[in-house]
């Protein structure tokens, strides 16, 4: 797909230096009514005639305001050609890019000076298999099964963003390897105390498919703790045959605490003398004798 300048059509082109057409056009307005709009995020604008995915600053700096994020890209030497202009990538930032809702993609994209929005070019739709269905207005994926409806605003067709931020997948297996591929549970716990505004049912669900899948966990997790139980025989199972005994203060009062070991069968008393012979005639008084 070609673009119109000066009333001429303009096939893009690519030259050597990883210098990559993008655009022939310059007039802001073909993407943005005014200004105010040009520096709110608009979403993702699909444009198939851009053989690199790339966004303008402006769109850019908006895009980490809507994340609440530092706008910090990290230094490339691309270059980009809009017509017969060529700009110097300014760095690249990492842009999420909503499928669904517990879908995502997070892919690093350049920033340019250029007054465009996040276009998303040839490139990133070939390598994740993705087309624009024109007549129904839908991003499909034919791998993954997925249909994400698109906008149209000022001719040309936008994938919004979700109000509804969540992890990616891919976000959540770099933590759970990362961490030295910890346990669903626990790793769940941290990401709600961490940021429990990205994080919901599915997430979990997620974790559980990575650590089902992860060759790591399934070579060297260790199996779930079960207790094993026995009870006594009738010939064990013998009431006063042993006693355990504790004697302990309360309120500087001497209290006797007897467990018969078989049953665990238990009672206690006040002491009103310590010694021997007090602690004996209190025990029979349970019943009990001791030795």
């Amino acid at each position: 797909m070609g673009f119109l300048e000066e009333g001429r059509y303009q096939s893009p082109t690519v030259s050597a230096r990883k210098t990559y057409k993008v655009h022939c056009v310059f007039d802001k307005k073909i993407y943005f009514s005014d200004l105010k709009t040009c520096t709110k995020w608009q979403g993702g604008c699909m444009d198939t005639g851009a053989q690199k995915t790339v966004i303008g600053e402006k769109q850019a700096r908006a895009y980490c305001r809507y994340m609440g994020i530092k706008f910090k890209p990290r230094k490339n030497y691309n270059r980009y050609k809009f017509g017969d202009n060529t700009q110097q990538s300014l760095g690249s930032i990492n842009i999420r890019i909503p499928l669904q809702d517990n879908n995502m993609i997070n892919v690093p994209v350049d920033v340019v000076r250029a007054d465009v929005p996040f276009l998303i070019g040839i490139d990133l739709l070939d390598e994740y298999r993705l087309y624009v269905n024109t007549v129904s207005n839908f991003l499909v994926s034919p791998d993954l099964e997925l249909f994400t409806p698109l906008v149209r605003k000022n001719g040309h067709f936008y994938l919004e963003s979700r109000d509804t931020i969540l992890f990616t997948q891919q976000e959540l297996l770099k933590i759970h390897r990362n961490m030295s591929h910890p346990a669903t549970d626990k790793l769940m716990n941290l990401l709600k105390l961490a940021r429990p505004w990205e994080t919901n049912s599915e997430t979990k669900e997620i974790l559980e498919d990575i650590a089902k899948h992860c060759d790591t966990c399934q070579r060297f997790t260790a199996p779930p703790v079960r207790f094993k139980v026995t009870l006594p025989t009738e010939e064990e199972l013998v009431f006063g045959d042993e006693l355990s005994i504790d004697l302990m203060w309360i309120d500087n009062q001497a209290v006797l605490h007897i467990v018969d070991t078989a049953t665990r069968f238990s009672v206690a008393t006040f002491l009103e003398n310590k010694d021997n012979y007090g602690m004996g005639s209190q025990s029979r008084e349970f019943g009990w004798l001791l030795s």
